[in-house]
């Protein structure tokens, strides 16, 4: 079967949304709908990962709440908005367009949704995983050679240089607490680049205060995985992250075993 574009619209005016959601429906897109409510937005995203997101506006003075939620979205995540707004002065829809860098349409007068279908078939966004739905992140890394057992190699009292790197999180196998030489930082391992680790200052519980736990879990005291690089089930012992095998700790097996089997085994 093959996946459908996932559209997410935000919208006040239940009937007025519903009648999009049908055209779309039967334009074989799969759209939900939620209203203006920033925390049911954020909450509906994380949940959805939509492909694209309607947002519909009224006016650009009032609507403070949906500005409040675009602007969330481009701070946050890599999913193309569709603003759709009352038709109004010139002056004023340039506000959106000023604003906020999304695509900004009228809304349909008539029930005549041709403008914003057509507008969907010309940059309809490529379906991608949901870790690449967020913006990549500018970490402040020192980079570090592995050795044999998969541990950092470093040598005592050696100053690190630390520079910016943007991680996107899609490419990231796990994060892992720093060792005897990196007490107060992570390591993180990359997909794109398995022979080093990266180092930066923080903590495996500041982690998981920005990663979302529905795409990454903490698999023992020392580990946190992504769900998405879960590639083999080795319980109770271990899981193979890529082609990595990582230790699980026996209290974190019932809630591992979970997270194996919607990851590997969902239909």
């Amino acid at each position: 079967m093959t996946n459908k574009i996932i559209i997410l619209i935000i919208d006040d005016d239940a009937d007025e949304a519903l009648l999009l959601a049908t055209v779309l429906y039967l334009n074989n897109y799969s759209p939900y709908i939620i209203p203006t409510i920033f925390a049911e937005a954020i909450k509906a995203i994380e949940h959805h990962f939509p492909d694209i997101i309607i947002l519909s506006m009224n006016h650009a003075r009032e609507d403070i709440i949906g500005l409040k939620i675009a602007t969330h979205i481009h701070h946050t995540y890599s999913i193309p908005v569709l603003l759709q707004v009352e038709f109004h002065y010139k002056e004023d829809l340039q506000q959106y367009i000023d604003t906020l860098p999304y695509s900004c349409i009228l809304k349909p007068k008539d029930n005549n949704f041709d403008q914003l279908l057509n507008t969907l078939q010309f940059s309809v966004p490529h379906i991608v995983g949901k870790l690449c739905k967020y913006k990549a992140k500018i970490l402040r890394v020192t980079r570090m050679e592995i050795d044999s057992k998969g541990e950092p190699v470093s040598i005592e009292g050696l100053e690190h240089l630390f520079e910016d790197k943007e991680i996107k999180l899609c490419d990231v196998l796990y994060f892992k607490a720093g060792n005897a030489y990196f007490k107060n930082c992570v390591l993180l391992r990359l997909q794109s680049d398995k022979n080093h680790y990266y180092a930066f200052r923080g903590t495996l519980a500041q982690c998981l205060l920005w990663l979302n736990n529905k795409l990454f879990t903490h698999i023992n005291g020392s580990y946190i995985v992504s769900n998405e690089k879960i590639t083999a089930s080795n319980l109770p012992t271990s899981v193979t992250i890529d082609d990595i095998i990582i230790p699980v700790s026996r209290n974190y097996i019932a809630y591992i075993n979970k997270v194996i089997k919607e990851r590997l085994f969902k239909a």
